[in-house]
């Protein structure tokens, strides 16, 4: 779930996933700003986690700080002192359909660069590419050594009308949805692959509850 801050139906949303049972949710963080207003929130909660990282179309921060470095220390500080709660590095990875963003080149060596943090974390990655496979793939080639695991996310533009589902958003309390889907696709048992799928996010993300 992106970072939902200032979303009015927040607390619609988390009531929905509770209904349908939805255990532990990941509020995804792509800048500083989104990871601090992040790590405050999922202290308020005990099934919220966040992830800690730079996502492509806003690398610029890294040079904007004025001490690249610095960005990156005060990152791996907040993992530190959220520990439990920082369950992934991301959102980071290469956008090139969005580089009026970011550039090509900064978005390179900041998606390298963020790599420390997950050498020095030893976390699962958050990943996010656009329109940019071949660069991405020879990085996470070169990186592989470093990681054990990650996702790709999507995203929609979205309205809101409180009290209902907004229409395209996935959020949650639709998960379901996509369990049906893949159950149907594959063949198999509904209930036989949510524990399977279950099982293997706890391992990924949240293995000290394993």
């Amino acid at each position: 779930m992106a970072a939902p801050m200032r979303r009015y139906d927040f607390l619609d949303v988390l009531k929905r996933a509770s209904d349908v049972g939805v255990e532990k949710i990941m509020v995804t963080a792509g800048c500083m700003e989104d990871v601090k207003e992040a790590t405050e929130l999922v202290k308020s909660h005990d099934h919220l986690y966040t992830t800690i990282g730079c996502h492509p179309t806003r690398c610029s921060e890294f040079e904007k700080s004025g001490d690249p470095d610095g960005y990156m220390n005060q990152l791996l500080d907040i993992a530190a002192q959220n520990k439990g709660k920082v369950v992934a590095v991301g959102e980071f990875g290469l956008d090139y359909d969005r580089l009026q963003f970011c550039p090509k080149q900064t978005q390179l060596k900041y998606f390298e660069k963020q790599f420390e943090l997950v050498e020095q974390l030893q976390l699962p990655l958050f990943l996010h590419s656009r329109n940019a496979a071949s660069d991405f793939s020879d990085i996470i080639r070169r990186h592989r050594d470093k990681f054990r695991g990650g996702v790709f996310p999507s995203k929609k533009k979205e309205k809101w009308e409180k009290g209902n589902f907004v229409k395209s958003r996935n959020e949650p309390a639709t998960i379901i949805q996509v369990l049906e889907v893949l159950a149907g696709a594959r063949n198999e048992n509904i209930e036989d692959l949510a524990r399977v799928i279950h099982d293997n996010t706890q391992k990924l993300f949240f293995p000290s509850f394993c």
